[in-house]
């Protein structure tokens, strides 16, 4: 329903009501009215005022008082005002009631309060004579109306409307008030002015101590972050901390007598209010960020002699759950933070925050996602076992290229190490015969590639574009080619090898005459050894053996830089599908699609066009296509 029908029948049934009343007053004698009645009346506004929920300030008791003080004024302020000035202070609180009203709950009682107060306006206003108890009748609705306007309405309205409602009744009963209360309004509204201009001067004084250190603590806790993603975890650690010692010292001015004299003060209540909850909530943050950076030494993480910490990865996880709380509760009050009479620099700054915060918690749900993956992928958990394969991409599969050589890496308790290799022919060869095998992948992989022997020829078994979808098949057909079960497979091809050269620097093997470098290892791999040992010699396949699992025993020893240094330097390979891993458990497996590991292709809507080379002739002209 819409905003006019309820205005309609607010005013309609407002002023039949209105009528009514005034032929009844003007039968009786309600013209004079004991003081004892309106103080009754007085008395009942101010209850129900108190009751309502608003918030002026931020002291309950004040917040009380004030509520009830207008309550009751509004009562004394109507019995004295003039019929046409309280017939439209009943109007300025009736209508916007009958607009917050639409599609609203509380329609019929919202409605109710609107109807009876037009009425008693209406009664007032049509009686010959001025009736104070009839004011005093509108009064109370109208203080009530006026302290309970539907907050569905736009910011700043009900607060504005409710104050003009006010004013039009104490203008107009400020004319016939005598002179002596009159002045005695005057003195008080003075002292009250007084009282409260000088809790406003103190809490901005309190305000404007507090404000330089929040600036130095949100600095601070801003370049601690960026240097935390930078991976130079000593000077997040300063960095927060000294954010910490700002928000605390923030907080202390935010608490202190000055401030909470400036919180008896309507409008600056509310600031002070949301600067002191949003600096408790940030002080809990950078506690949270400077407990996780000091676990958060990323040389700690470092593959030393072929083994990780896992155990302070996952101490780690604890401090980074504790961060992900924190900056929960951040992003409530955030929420809570607000209202309208919130100036734009301080609502400017809390919309900024709330971006950071946003920021951060990303960050933190990414933090989060790794630990809680990777320890157990690196044997934290139980150990664990995975199939390595290196295919050349000089012949070319949907997945990489055709596979030549195969290994086991173990990962138990974040050791590693590289417990066999050897090439696909023994894979062909071993275990079950190949007739008896089957396949075990998923039902698309299984249609497409079944007829091309990827169950009996591992040269074929990567013919898929999604590694993903290769990966599975693999893992099923390891068992059945003399290997045990795996966890998940890895693939690195001459290209990938390179990138770990990067790290470990040229290796020598006895079937090639001078060191691999990582600018050589490509090119020697998928051209210089097929024109220098020829294509289908022994020492071709040496060749390419040697080379990977001298690359994998010495990364099982070697001393690895960390974790963000690491994936700098891999980073390209992984972008380019030189390195993918497959892991059988399902958030392994989506955490390594997240970050572009998995290799997977990802599922389209619609149609689509896809591009895939497999090369059937054995022919190893891929290295020079373009």
């Amino acid at each position: 329903m819409s905003a006019i029908p309820f205005i309609m029948l607010s005013l309609g049934f407002g002023f039949s009501v209105g009528a009514a009343l005034a032929r009844l007053a003007m039968r009786t004698s309600l013209q004079r009215t004991p003081s004892v009645v309106l103080v009754g009346l007085g008395t009942v506004s101010a209850a129900a005022a108190a009751l309502c929920h608003g918030h002026p300030t931020s002291v309950l008791a004040v917040d009380v008082v004030l509520r009830a003080g207008v309550g009751a004024l509004f009562v004394f302020w109507a019995a004295k005002a003039r019929r046409l000035q309280l017939l439209a202070a009943a109007a300025v609180v009736a209508v916007p009631m009958a607009m917050g009203a639409v599609d609203s709950s509380l329609a019929p009682w919202i409605l109710g309060l609107g109807v009876g107060t037009m009425g008693a306006a209406a009664a007032s206003y049509l009686n010959p004579q001025r009736v104070p108890i009839f004011g005093g009748l509108v009064g109370v609705l109208v203080a009530q109306g006026a302290l309970r306007l539907p907050t569905t309405l736009p910011a700043r309205v009900p607060s504005l409307m409710a104050a003009l409602a006010l004013a039009v009744v104490f203008v107009s009963a400020r004319i016939n008030l005598s002179h002596i209360v009159r002045r005695r309004l005057i003195r008080g509204a003075v002292a009250v002015a007084g009282v409260g201009f000088v809790c406003a001067i103190a809490g901005v004084v309190a305000l404007v101590n507090a404000r330089a250190q929040v600036e130095r603590g949100v600095a601070a806790s801003k370049n601690g972050l960026a240097a935390a993603r930078s991976g130079d975890t000593a000077i997040a650690d300063t960095d927060f901390n000294t954010a910490r010692i700002a928000l605390v010292s923030a907080r202390r001015h935010l608490e202190s007598p000055l401030a909470r004299m400036g919180l008896v003060v309507p409008v600056l209540a509310q600031h002070i209010t949301t600067i002191h909850q949003l600096t408790t909530s940030a002080t809990k943050v950078v506690d949270a960020a400077e407990r996780t950076t000091s676990h958060a030494d990323l040389q700690a993480f470092r593959a030393e002699g072929g083994r990780v910490n896992v155990a302070k990865m996952v101490a780690l996880r604890t401090q980074v759950v504790a961060a992900d709380t924190a900056i929960t509760e951040v992003r409530a009050a955030l929420d809570a933070a607000g209202g309208p009479w919130l100036v734009p620099p301080l609502t400017n700054r809390v919309a900024s925050l709330r971006t950071q915060v946003d920021d951060a918690a990303r960050s933190t749900a990414n933090v989060r996602q790794i630990l809680d993956v990777v320890p157990a992928m690196l044997g934290a958990h139980g150990p664990r076992r995975y199939l390595l394969v290196t295919p050349t991409p000089a012949e070319a599969r949907g997945s990489g290229g055709v596979i030549g050589n195969y290994g086991e890496i173990t990962a138990d308790n974040g050791v590693f190490a590289l417990a066999r290799f050897g090439r696909n022919s023994e894979l062909n060869t071993n275990g079950t015969p190949g007739a008896l095998r089957y396949l075990q992948a998923p039902a698309d992989y299984v249609a497409r590639y079944r007829r091309f022997g990827a169950a009996i020829l591992w040269q074929n078994v990567n013919m898929s574009p999604d590694f993903a979808a290769s990966a599975e098949a693999m893992a099923g057909l390891y068992p059945q080619s003399g290997g045990r079960p795996v966890d998940g497979v890895i693939s690195v091809d001459p290209i990938g090898l390179a990138s770990f050269l990067q790290l470990l620097g040229p290796v020598s093997v006895p079937s090639w005459p001078v060191p691999i470098t990582a600018a050589t290892a490509a090119k020697t791999l998928m051209l210089d050894a097929y024109v220098v040992k020829g294509g289908g010699t022994q020492d071709r396949y040496t060749l390419l053996a040697d080379v990977a699992q001298t690359v994998w025993k010495q990364l099982t020893v070697a001393s690895l830089p960390n974790p963000k240094a690491l994936a700098t330097t891999l980073g390209p390979a992984v972008k380019g599908r030189h390195l993918q891993i497959w892991m059988r458990g399902r958030s392994e497996q989506q955490y390594l699609s997240s970050i572009g590991l998995a290799g997977d292709v990802p599922v389209v809507n619609g149609d689509s066009l896809g591009v895939v080379v497999n090369n059937g002739s054995g022919g190893k002209i891929e290295w020079f296509l373009q």
